[in-house]
């Protein structure tokens, strides 16, 4: 694809979609200014942001960190139109010129209709989000118009028949994707091949995904020799042959110095790397956590871990983050919000510690994403994430406590309840060859409850605090009166899930169903008993 080569230096682009935030989760500038000077000072040139991220404040960080301090010619920018931004036709080049302002830039080299499916293509249309775009690009205002997609390759050969103008397309891409029903994304590829159109990639690392794999998976790329599997997921990406462009989700110049060490000239995989990949595919193409459909339909995951033993607890861990990095990038490309809220209920929270989650807690609430964490006691959360954990208990909006012992909770609790004002009468009676009578009266604050109170509190009762509103005592709900009380173990052992059976379940064999047949030859020292 020649048609961007002189424009593009390179085929790794600085996606500013996931960037490090402060505990109040506002881009850290410092590590982005380091960033962008380690960047461009690399020979790349690419920066691609939309309004919905971070509510905007990646275009403004994308202003103060980089056009501000290097010339128009340095860098290309990306920015795009998103569905939800807009109401209107005559909201439209309102929003472009905030977009452009915010920036801090004159014009766009590429300006992308975002996130095109088929919900929301009609909006587009009848918007004329199309001819806008088109007119902007005739202005000088735009360079280059284009699209990033998430839906499937039947729609997206339609959009492309319907809209030849548009020059490149961005669509998710990576070796896990390629057959995934949810995605298609080789499929995809084949579509804009046969259109002949540039190809921008997003997830080239499936959100971190393909970092964090089984040991078997991570044991069979090591072997290779190839470098990390940040570095072999890349690789493949940029080596297909429309791709123009690698995005890359990098949020701390480490990131950033490995990604650059091997993208300045990407080498191409070997036979061996590829032979790799497909058998890591092949490990990893049973999904029945479908963490991907969370936020579109109510669903409800079960992700249960042992009490006692925390061998396996890296991949609860594993899971959550996943998790967490899918529904925010789900929810960015709707708009900022996912369609369908998803409340986490985090039960034995300090059993396992979530990389980053000082961060996440502070961006999921805009995302339609509520966690609830359940801890013993708040030293247990100080122990785990340490200084974090202050951010942590604030960024909750509630706080429900519902009794215990361990000091420094009770403490806190009762610093948190505040004082209230009491008045006090003090009388005296002086006795002697005068007697002398007197009476004092004077107010004075108490804790609202202190710590002594607090740890012998009815066990039938609990304290809420809700942001805003003053802390109110109150009795715990009765679960016995819940109308779907019966249908607990508490009411019935019946009722209770048996995992191990779960687990041991065979699928039911249907008539049309197709399967791989494998002959194996049994040695004669093992007893048929065994096979």
């Amino acid at each position: 694809m020649e048609r961007f080569s002189k424009l593009l230096k390179g085929k790794l682009a600085f996606g500013c979609m996931r960037m490090q935030c402060d505990d109040q989760g506002e881009i850290d500038m410092d590590n982005f200014r380091a960033m962008v000077d380690r960047f461009l000072g690399a020979g790349f040139n690419y920066f691609d942001t939309a309004h919905v991220y971070y509510d905007g404040k990646s275009e403004l960080a994308l202003r103060d960190g980089l056009t501000s301090r290097y010339p128009r010619d340095a860098y290309v920018l990306t920015n795009k139109l998103t569905s939800s931004c807009f109401e209107t036709e005559a909201d439209i080049l309102p929003l472009f010129q905030k977009q452009l302002d915010m920036c801090g830039v004159e014009y766009f080299d590429f300006y992308l209709i975002h996130s095109v499916l088929e919900g929301n293509y009609q909006k587009y249309t009848d918007c004329r989000a199309f001819e806008i775009t088109q007119k902007l690009k005739a202005e000088g205002k735009v360079k280059h118009v284009g699209m990033s997609f998430h839906d499937s390759p039947e729609f997206l050969d339609r959009v492309l028949s319907e809209h030849p103008e548009l020059e490149i397309v961005q669509i998710q891409y990576n070796y896990l994707d390629l057959d995934d029903p949810n995605v298609q994304s080789q499929a995809c590829m084949d579509v804009l091949k046969k259109h002949g159109k540039p190809v921008l990639v997003m997830e080239p690392i499936k959100g971190g995904g393909l970092v964090f794999l089984p040991d078997a998976a991570l044991e069979k790329l090591a072997a290779l020799n190839e470098g990390s599997p940040a570095e072999i997921a890349l690789r493949f990406v940029a080596e297909q042959e429309p791709v123009v462009m690698v995005l890359s989700g990098m949020n701390n110049v480490e990131q950033m110095q490995e990604n650059i060490a091997f993208m300045r000239n990407p080498k191409p995989l070997s036979d061996a790397a590829h032979q790799a990949i497909k058998e890591v595919r092949e490990m990893m193409e049973d999904d029945e956590l479908e963490l991907d459909k969370l936020g579109d339909r109510k669903t409800a995951l079960f992700c249960i871990v042992s009490d006692v033993d925390t061998t396996f607890n890296f991949i609860a861990a594993m899971v959550y983050t996943q998790m967490f990095n899918v529904l925010c990038d789900k929810a960015l490309e709707n708009g900022g919000a996912l369609k369908q809220h998803v409340t986490c209920l985090l039960d034995e929270f300090a059993n396992q510690k979530i990389p980053n989650f000082q961060h996440l807690i502070s961006v999921i609430r805009s995302r339609e994403i509520s966690a609830h964490i359940v801890v013993q006691t708040q030293s247990q959360l100080k122990s785990l994430y340490k200084d974090n954990a202050e951010t942590i208990i604030g960024n909750c909006s509630c706080v429900l406590f519902l009794g215990g012992k361990e000091r420094s909770t009770l403490k806190e609790i009762s610093e948190t309840l505040g004082k209230e004002t009491i008045d006090l009468f003090n009388t005296s009676d002086t006795r002697g060859s005068q007697q002398s009578l007197g009476v004092n009266y004077q107010k004075t604050g108490k804790e609202l409850m202190s710590t002594d109170e607090l740890a012998v509190m009815d066990g039938g009762k609990c304290i809420l605090q809700v942001q805003g509103v003053r802390p109110f005592f109150s009795d715990k709900y009765d679960i016995t009166k819940h109308p779907q009380y019966r249908y607990l173990s508490d009411y019935d052992r019946k009722n209770t899930f048996d995992i191990a059976k779960y687990v041991r379940r065979r699928l039911t064999v249907k008539p049309d169903d197709a399967f791989e047949s494998y002959e194996y030859e049994v040695p004669p020292e093992i007893p048929p008993s065994a096979v």
